[in-house]
């Protein structure tokens, strides 16, 4: 199987920036931009979920709550505005501040795909 991050947010530049971040470091990324109606749809070889910080909370929420039912397997990676934000991610495997950069980012990544099921 191989390893997959999708990534859901709102906004378009970074989402394609997240992407590429990832894609520089060997990690085969997709993005969704976030749609209330709509569940998130992983494939079979999707790893790693990210909420992004263009979300609002409840949006970031209804990501992780979707990515679990399609699959209790799922690693989720919540990415906040800032710390104050931290506090509503409960549920999620991993939460980082967007302002905390592209190394913690990649870290968080690699410790998820890393981590069992």
């Amino acid at each position: 199987m191989k390893n997959r991050v999708l990534i859901v947010g709102s906004d378009l530049t970074l989402l394609n920036t997240r992407r590429d971040i990832l894609q520089v470091n060997g990690v085969l990324a997709e993005t969704h931009l976030f749609d209330p109606a709509h569940h998130v749809d992983s494939s079979s070889d999707t790893t790693v979920v990210v909420a992004c910080s263009s979300l609002s909370a409840e949006a970031r929420k209804a990501v992780i709550d979707s990515a679990y039912a399609a699959s209790p397997n799922l690693k989720c990676l919540v990415v906040v505005p800032n710390s104050v934000d931290r506090k509503v991610a409960s549920g999620a495997d991993a939460v980082m501040e967007a302002l905390e950069g592209p190394e913690k980012f990649m870290s968080h990544i690699h410790d998820l795909i890393a981590r069992p099921l």
